[in-house]
């Protein structure tokens, strides 16, 4: 504690360098290095509040923008995963099932929808676009925004749902922007794109039927899946 000279974040930073590092020497002790998938990556930006920074995003943890959703993502496996490669194409969290089914040699459920793709052609350097093409901005159960492609639609939203831990942002005006130029949504452009605007408003009809917004049930809306006696699978 305070080693860092930059406060409980900075502390924590180091001990997760810390850790990774004996990760990694364990793996390599046992002798598995080679053929362990390991996942670095966050289920949201940082708080601003703790000392934290998502520069030149946007927003913080809590927030429909890009610095509360846009993170990192770090995968290493050797013996599938090719070094030294980038990609910038939309992958979410979600994947992650359908991905990590598919490398266990096991398929997703057929009886239900699953948020997600199977993105093992990306990260083996197949292929180089996503299947994503639509990614919507959820705050709990409230619809906020919406990606389609290189845009960014923020919805007019009159009042945000609230809770203890969100930051207080603005309500008011529907708000356009391009993230391929202006990945920190600072100009709005809603005015320039109006056919953007019609198709992000289509979009927006589509999911409020399938998945809900703040005062709508949506057709596909369930609970959360429980596992009972849940256990770790090992893959040869």
């Amino acid at each position: 504690k305070g080693k860092s000279k930059n406060g409980l974040y900075g502390d924590a930073t180091e001990e997760l360098d810390w850790s990774m590092g004996v990760l990694f020497e364990t793996l390599k002790q046992c002798g598995l290095d080679e053929n362990t998938l390991v996942i670095f990556t966050s289920d949201n930006g940082a708080q601003e509040r703790f000392g934290g920074t998502n520069r030149p995003l946007r927003g913080e943890k809590g927030t429909t923008y890009e610095g509360g959703f846009r993170v990192p993502c770090i995968m290493r496996w050797p013996a599938r995963i090719p070094a030294n490669q980038e990609n910038d194409e939309l992958v979410t969290s979600m994947d992650l099932l359908p991905t990590l089914a598919s490398y266990c040699g096991y398929e997703v459920p057929k009886d239900r929808i699953i948020d997600g793709h199977d993105v093992t052609d990306i990260l083996e350097g197949q292929s180089i676009a996503s299947s994503t093409e639509v990614f919507y901005y959820y705050q709990k159960q409230q619809l906020q925004a919406v990606r389609w492609r290189n845009w960014k639609y923020h919805l007019p939203l009159q009042e945000r749902i609230k809770g203890p831990h969100l930051p207080d942002t603005e309500v008011g005006e529907a708000r356009l922007y391009d993230l391929d130029l202006d990945l920190s949504e600072t100009e709005n452009v809603i005015d320039r794109h109006p056919e953007v605007v019609r198709q992000m408003n289509k979009l927006i009809e589509e999911v409020r039927s399938d998945m809900g917004d703040w005062g709508y049930e949506g057709r596909n809306q369930r609970p959360a899946g429980v596992i009972d006696e849940p256990f770790p699978r090992v893959m040869n």
